[in-house]
């Protein structure tokens, strides 16, 4: 089988599953475009450019390279995210290691990185990511501002096992340590920061955005918080003041329904310069304010 048969093959085997009726409460697979996916499936098993799949599509694709390739297309046919087929995606300006253990980056959360790469802020701060995941904002952060002393803490061993290898993969120097959320701070000499940032869980328990597209396969642990999804965002604005410099930053990502709430939050306790900033769909989506 040829290239571009393989990929037209596995571009009708994707329309067919984006147009089969789901399950009551489900969408019907959350694809991007399906040629689109059939081709970078292609390009990613083969490690070519678009470009260079051009000059390929020609060629006989080996037997034993179909056969993976038409595992990745049944799996993503069933909906399974293509940073979870593949083992990595790509956020910023980095390519970054993925699986089951931590939420996919979006573009929407560059929206916290370039707010907090570009603050005015102390020459070599000390910056802490809460719930780091891949270590997609720190690491972002990190290769913008390599001077500046940036930790990622995250509750899931895996999570920091991947962000540490995501450091070491991208060559970049930032420290991950397994914490549930400040708690390793507490047992250890105090340390203040300059800068806070988190994506922590913003998801309302019983939303219908769970059971569908890839939300359905990334871990509800990273995505769910209760109290109308606004438990962990509390818990950061309360806490975040005790390991903050005078002065010190904290922005925070959350869904594009809680921006006032979270605003009311950051007041309480004792922020200031508090402002929200749009993600890529101009949703409300990071909040942000000034330790007074």
């Amino acid at each position: 089988m040829l290239i571009r048969e393989a990929v037209a093959r596995g571009k009708d085997i994707l329309l067919k599953a984006q147009q089969m009726p789901q399950a009551q409460g489900e969408h019907s697979v959350a694809l991007q475009d399906a040629v689109f996916e059939a081709k970078l499936l292609m390009q990613s098993l083969l490690d070519i450019s678009p470009a260079q799949y051009i000059l390929a599509s020609d060629d006989l694709l080996p037997d034993a390279l179909q056969d993976t390739y038409f595992s990745f297309i049944q799996q993503r046919s069933e909906g399974r995210p293509v940073a979870y087929i593949l083992g990595k995606t790509g956020f910023w300006t980095l390519d970054l290691l993925s699986n089951e253990h931590t939420l996919i980056p979006r573009a929407d959360t560059e929206t916290l990185v370039e707010w907090a790469i570009n603050l005015n802020i102390a020459e070599q701060p000390q910056v802490l990511d809460l719930g780091t995941g891949t270590g997609a904002i720190a690491l972002a952060i990190a290769k913008e501002r390599p001077r500046w002393q940036v930790t990622g803490l995250d509750r899931i061993e895996g999570a920091v096992a991947l962000a540490k290898q995501n450091a070491a993969m991208n060559k970049l120097s930032v420290s991950f340590v397994q914490s549930d959320w400040f708690s390793v701070l507490e047992t250890e000499t105090p340390k203040a920061f300059d800068l806070i940032v988190s994506n922590p869980p913003y998801v309302e328990p019983d939303s219908k955005y769970l059971r569908q597209g890839d939300l359905r396969f990334e871990p509800h642990s990273a995505l769910i918080a209760e109290n109308n999804g606004m438990a962990d965002i509390q818990k950061i604005v309360e806490q975040a003041p005790l390991h903050l410099n005078s002065k010190g930053w904290l922005l925070i990502e959350h869904g594009f329904e809680q921006a006032h709430a979270v605003q009311t939050l950051f007041s309480k306790h004792g922020f200031s310069s508090i402002e929200t900033k749009c993600d890529l769909n101009l949703q409300p989506r990071v909040t942000g304010g000034l330790l007074i």
